[in-house]
C-alpha cells in the first residue's frame, strides 16, 4: 500500500469514525460502573464523562496523524486524576480506567473498520498509534496523581483511621475494601517512599486500602488472590523504596487477618528501620518480632509457623507432642519412637502428616516451627 494511500485510507477511517465517539463514551462510562468497582463514590460522576469524551476525542486525532510522544495531557484528564486522588482512590483504579477505556476504542475501531472495508495496514498504523497514546497519556495522568496525593500527604482522614483502630479491636465497620477474602498487610514508616504504597497496588492492580496516621505512618492492606505471594509484594517494594522502612506481612484471611496481617507488618516494618533495611518481610524476622510484640505477636507468630497443627483437639496435640520430641531426640525418629514408646513407623506417620497441617517440611525452619511449639504450649495454658 502506498504511503499516500495508507494517509488517505486513515483520514477517512478517522472522519467516519467520529460519529461513533457518543456511544463508545457512553460504552466507556458502562464498562467503567461494571469493571472498575473501586471507583470512590464521592468521584464526580460528570467529571468522568467529560473526561471520557475528551479522551476519545483526543485519541483520534493520536491516531489520524503520526507525532512525537505528546508531553501534555488534556486538562480534562488531569482534573480526573487530582479527583480521584482527593476522593481517596488509587493509582490502581485511575491505571484501570484507563486500560477499560482504551479496549473500548480499539473494539469499536475493529467494528468500524469491517463495516467501512479500512485496509489491515491502516488499522495496524492506527492501533499502533493508539497504544502510544494512552500508554503516554497514563504515565502523565500518574504523575499528577503522584502530585496530589504527596500534596495530601499531610492530609490524615480521622474519621477512616478510627473506623480501622475500630475494626481491628474486634469492632463492626463498613469499610471501602473488602475485608473479606485474602490480604496482605504493608505497613511504611514516617520517612517511607510517598508514593510507594501506590505504586505497589498499581503493580498488582489488586483492590488496596491506605490509611495515613497522625504518626505520618502508612498502612496498606491489600486483597490479593491466591497467586499474590509476600514475595511479590516485596519484590515490588525493592523497585521504589528509596528511602525509610516498609514491612509486609504473611497472606492472612477474613476481618481477624485485617489485624493480624497489620500486626506483623508493623514488627517487620520496626525491626527493618533498626536494621537500616528498606523492606522485611514478616516471615524472614518472625523469631526476631517476638522480642517488641508481647503476647498478641507471640500468639500470631505460633499460629502462622504452625497452620492447622494448632488446631484444638487431641489428634493434633498429640501431633505437636511428637515433633517436639522428634526435635527434642536430636531429629531422630528412632530415638523419638523410643522415647514415646511407639514404632518408629508411627513416629514416621506422625511426623508426615503434621507437615501435612503445616503445609510445609520440618527442616525449611525448624527454629521457628520448635519455638512456635513451645510458645503454643505456654499460651494454650495462660488462655
Amino acid at each position: 500500500m502506498q504511503q499516500l494511500e495508507l494517509h488517505k485510507a486513515i483520514r477517512d477511517f478517522v472522519t467516519s469514525f467520529e460519529t461513533c465517539v457518543p456511544g463508545i463514551v457512553d460504552d466507556i462510562g458502562r464498562r467503567h460502573r461494571n469493571e472498575v468497582p473501586d471507583l470512590p463514590q464521592a468521584l464526580d460522576a460528570d467529571l468522568i464523562r467529560d473526561a471520557g469524551a475528551v479522551g476519545v476525542a483526543v485519541a483520534l486525532s493520536a491516531m489520524r496523524v503520526p507525532s512525537e510522544t505528546s508531553t501534555i495531557a488534556p486538562d480534562a484528564s488531569l482534573r480526573e486524576a487530582r479527583s480521584l486522588a482527593a476522593a481517596g482512590g488509587s493509582l490502581a483504579t485511575l491505571l484501570h480506567g484507563y486500560r477499560v477505556g482504551h479496549a473500548v476504542i480499539q473494539e469499536h475501531m475493529l467494528v468500524h473498520a469491517r463495516e467501512t472495508g479500512t485496509p489491515m495496514q491502516a488499522l495496524r498504523v492506527m492501533s499502533g498509534r493508539l497504544f502510544v497514546h494512552v500508554d503516554r497519556l497514563m504515565q502523565l495522568s500518574s504523575q499528577e496523581f503522584m502530585q496530589e496525593r504527596k500534596r495530601r500527604n499531610g492530609d490524615v482522614d480521622l474519621m477512616l483511621y478510627t473506623r480501622v483502630k475500630r475494626l481491628m479491636a474486634g469492632e463492626h465497620e463498613t469499610l471501602p475494601y473488602p475485608t473479606d477474602g485474602r490480604h496482605i498487610a504493608v505497613v511504611f514508616d514516617a520517612d517511607a517512599t510517598p508514593d510507594a504504597s501506590e505504586q505497589v497496588s498499581a503493580n498488582l492492580e489488586v483492590p488496596a486500602l491506605r490509611v495515613t496516621t497522625p504518626g505520618k505512618e502508612i498502612w496498606l492492606w491489600l486483597n490479593v488472590g491466591d497467586d499474590v505471594a509476600t514475595s511479590d509484594v516485596h519484590s515490588v517494594l525493592d523497585a521504589f523504596m528509596s528511602s525509610g522502612s516498609a514491612g509486609v506481612s504473611d497472606p492472612t484471611s477474613g476481618v481477624t487477618g485485617i489485624a493480624t496481617g497489620h500486626r506483623q507488618a508493623r514488627l517487620a516494618c520496626r525491626l527493618g528501620s533498626l536494621r537500616g533495611v528498606p523492606v522485611s518481610s514478616y516471615s524472614d524476622v518472625a523469631l526476631e518480632a517476638l522480642a517488641f510484640g508481647g503476647r498478641d505477636a507471640a500468639r500470631d507468630f505460633a499460629r502462622a509457623e504452625l497452620g492447622l497443627l494448632a488446631d484444638d483437639g487431641d489428634r493434633t496435640d498429640l501431633l505437636r507432642h511428637t515433633v517436639q520430641t522428634y526435635f527434642a531426640t536430636g531429629g531422630s525418629a528412632s530415638a523419638a519412637a523410643a522415647s514415646l514408646g511407639v514404632a518408629e513407623r508411627t513416629v514416621t506417620y506422625r511426623l508426615r502428616r503434621a507437615e501435612e497441617l503445616m503445609g510445609r517440611p520440618l527442616s525449611s525452619r525448624r527454629a521457628e516451627i520448635e519455638a512456635a511449639l513451645r510458645l503454643y504450649r505456654v499460651l494454650d495454658q495462660v488462655s
